[in-house]
């Protein structure tokens, strides 16, 4: 009679108006509340970088990091916020745009992206427009983008996307979640109508777009769905299904949110690395993590009982952890990383972990 009734639970919370035709569908199971995994139990950590402890070059909230030729580029998003650039040792090698109201200063940075092919990294101040730079922190140029009101952006091969976040218009031509543009940042197509009514409450995932394998994924973790941008219907997609989850209408604002926190379930992260992902989600009230191949098979899964570090991909298979000195040593991470035990003070700055996911039975 219980596995009738959790069958009729996921048919229910994927039975949704705007669910992704012939996308496949991920079940995230429900958790045991005795069983408790920790980090080494999902990553096998293959690097250690401790970045560079200096007035000019310390994080304090961690908004978005990508790696490119090594270096760590990374969106600092409380103070002063800009694009911080870290070599492969840690060592603080550039700040990349200012905050304030003159040439080539931008009024908040939201998002970036680095635009590879073309040597650019993109400041996007939300919510419509966007700064440019050579790679050495020169300023280029900015671009208004218009009405479209964006939030996260990317560099693809043909261009560069927006996403409005559900934040946007919620009728008319500028009602949409992704906007596709050009290099010129001229747009070239709108896809996915947003939801019939805004929402204020902070995406949870550590980057909403992701490379893998190749292509280019968003992941809107208010309707638990993930886009390949190639196609936006398909096989490409996925579905993720939770027991109980958050109706949308409660994402609404913050307060809506934090009152329903506990009555429902919802995504939290997401990483995708080649064939597998990790997930990172509330289901009863308590936080569940389970790494698992696209194509279901569940390598971990259990509760996890402190605050889960933000993870980004390398571009190449692998996670980049981000730790903050203060959080290794109040979480007691020292089994994680051991040979951080005796050198690292919690004053000092963040950590990046590069990790394999471990793919033992389960």
């Amino acid at each position: 009679m219980k596995k009738i009734l959790l069958c009729l639970l996921m048919a229910v919370s994927c039975a949704n108006p705007q669910y992704i035709e012939g996308g496949k569908e991920i079940v995230l199971r429900d958790t045991e509340r005795t069983k408790y995994v920790g980090l080494d139990d999902i990553f096998e950590p293959l690097q250690t970088v401790c970045l560079e402890t200096k007035d000019n070059c310390m994080l304090q909230r961690i908004e978005k990091v990508e790696v490119v030729d090594d270096c760590y580029y990374v969106l600092e998003g409380r103070v002063s916020p800009a694009v911080l650039v870290f070599d492969s040792k840690g060592r603080f090698v550039r700040r990349i745009g200012t905050q304030g109201h003159g040439k080539g200063e931008y009024v908040n940075a939201a998002d970036f992206t680095v635009d590879q092919t073309n040597g650019r990294v993109v400041i996007l101040s939300a919510p419509s427009k966007v700064y440019i730079y050579d790679l050495q922190g020169q300023f280029i140029k900015s671009k208004d983008l218009g009405k479209a009101y964006c939030w996260s952006v990317t560099s693809t091969d043909d261009g560069y996307v927006c996403s409005t976040n559900h934040r946007t218009y919620t009728t008319g031509d500028d009602a949409f979640l992704l906007y596709f543009f050009d290099k010129d940042f001229e747009v070239k197509e709108k896809k996915i109508p947003v939801l019939n009514h805004q929402i204020y409450t902070p995406a949870f995932v550590s980057s909403p777009f992701q490379r893998n394998n190749g292509k280019d994924y968003f992941v809107d973790n208010y309707t638990n769905k993930i886009y390949d941008l190639a196609a936006t219907e398909g096989d490409g997609n996925y579905q993720l299904c939770l027991t109980n989850p958050m109706p949308t209408k409660l994402f609404e604002t913050i307060n809506t949110f934090s009152a329903n926190q506990r009555k429902y379930d919802f995504l939290k992260d997401v990483l995708l690395l080649g064939e597998d992902a990790v997930f990172v989600y509330i289901q009863n009230a308590q936080q569940s993590v389970e790494s698992a191949s696209l194509s279901g098979k569940v390598f971990v899964h259990g509760c996890y009982g402190r605050d889960f570090p933000q993870m980004f991909s390398d571009g190449k298979g692998c996670a980049i952890l981000c730790i903050s000195a203060y959080a290794y040593a109040k979480d007691r991470m020292d089994g994680f990383l051991p040979e951080l035990k005796e050198k690292l003070k919690a004053s000092d700055n963040h950590i990046f972990v590069k990790c394999r996911l471990k793919k033992g039975d389960n």
